[in-house]
Order: C-alpha cells, then structure tokens, then sequence
C-alpha cells in the first residue's frame, strides 16, 4: 500500500519533479532546446487543466475534445518515456556492472558552443576513466 502511496505523490508531482530538473539542466548545461524539454513538460502539465476548462467552456463539444485530447496524449506520451527512462537510471544504480570489460563506451553529451566540454560530458569521461581505473587495479586487463 505504501508503494502505490508513493507512486501515487510519483505522478501527482510529476510537473515539479520535471521543473526541478530543468533548473538542474539549465544550470549546467547550454539552453538548447533538446535540454529545454522538461522544462516545456512540467510547464505543459502544469497550464493544461486551465487551458482544457477554458477550451471546454468556448468550443463544441467536438472540437473541445479533440483539441483537450491531443495535447493530453503527446503529454502522456512524452511522461511515459521520461518515466521509461527514470526507470533506466533507477535499475542502473541497482546493477553494478563487473570489471571484466574489454571496452569502455562513453556516451557524448554534447559540446557547449562547438568546443568547450559540458560538465555532463566531463562527468561521463571521469566516470568512465574511474572504472578503467579501477578495473585495471582489480584484474590488471586494462580495457580499451
């Protein structure tokens, strides 16, 4: 019970959680518009039950209706993947890959006008020169 309980707030403060991130992202990183999307989601989810009366109040029912239900499903669907991905990071943190690695990937984050490494990207390579690190003390194969 207490779980659902949880999920339950989970979904309630989705919008700040979402908000919360954004001000992390635009603190850290270049205001593109790929690190702005929280940003849009939070405040999409936030507005869209004042827009959804006012759209009520003024149109047909039809129009109403599809006007209220295709921004709801793109919301829907944008919050499905953000939960998707949440549900990522969640199962990385419980699952501590080995150090029996032939090769270390790092994934890019982006360069800050062209050349100046973000500080996500820095905390990816120094993650992923921590575990070469680490590995090679452990087994002594060094990856690639």
């Amino acid at each position: 019970m207490f779980l659902l309980f949880c999920i339950g707030m989970l979904f309630a403060f989705q919008s700040v959680l979402l908000l919360w991130n954004a001000a992390i992202v635009w603190r850290r990183e270049s205001h593109s518009l790929a690190n702005m999307l929280t940003l849009y989601l939070g405040v999409a989810i936030i507005i869209m039950p004042f827009i959804a009366q006012a759209i009520q109040n003024h149109l047909p029912l039809f129009w109403s209706t599809l006007f209220i239900s295709f921004p709801a499903m793109c919301i829907a669907y944008a919050v499905f993947w953000f939960y998707n991905y949440l549900t990522v990071l969640v199962l990385y943190q419980l699952y501590w890959p080995r150090h029996n690695k032939d090769f270390i990937i790092v994934l890019g984050a982006g360069l800050m006008d062209g050349d100046k490494v973000t500080p996500l990207l820095a905390q990816r390579i120094d993650r992923g020169i921590h575990f070469y690190q680490i590995q090679k003390k452990r087994t002594g194969k060094a990856p690639k």
